[in-house]
């Protein structure tokens, strides 16, 4: 009994570390970072132009992330092939300006979160590009002081 739980206690352990030491390296990952949570996220900050997702999106290669999270950018829209390819299943942005949220995602997406936290939009905002989001359960839209919570 006490080798079964040595090998499964070892073989968490084991994979535990593997799985935090996944993260590509951070010359491939600039001007974001890759932080090894609970699953991979990519984390960028004062993004400009989304051509750098695309950028990083090139360099990684394989390497899916679980999470993008953004910080004060202002964009165009989220670059859709880099969200498809990356296969992220939760994107947070913060404190950021978009002109709108994606423009011509597919289906064929794996977003399930999207939670924007004081995001503003270049006019209204785009319920319509949640549409292609087949795989989206949890929705989270804090402006100011109201929160739009949605349990899809």
């Amino acid at each position: 009994m006490h080798l079964k739980v040595s090998i499964a206690l070892i073989a968490y352990l084991v994979f535990a570390y593997v799985k935090a030491e996944t993260c590509p390296p951070e010359s491939l990952t600039r001007p974001c970072e890759c932080l090894p949570e609970l699953d991979l996220t990519l984390e960028c900050r004062n993004i400009t132009d989304a051509s750098v997702l695309g950028g990083i999106s090139r360099r990684t290669g394989d390497i899916t992330f679980e999470k993008l999270r953004m910080f004060n950018s202002r964009i165009e829209s989220m670059p859709p092939n880099t969200l498809t390819k990356k296969q992220f299943k939760a994107i947070e942005i913060y404190d950021s300006k978009l002109n709108s949220l994606f423009d011509g995602i597919d289906e064929s997406n794996s977003v399930r979160a999207l939670d924007l936290f004081h995001v503003e939009f270049g006019q209204t905002f785009p319920w319509s590009q949640l549409k292609p989001l087949k795989n989206l359960r949890t929705f989270v839209h804090l402006v100011m002081f109201c929160a739009l919570y949605h349990n899809v």
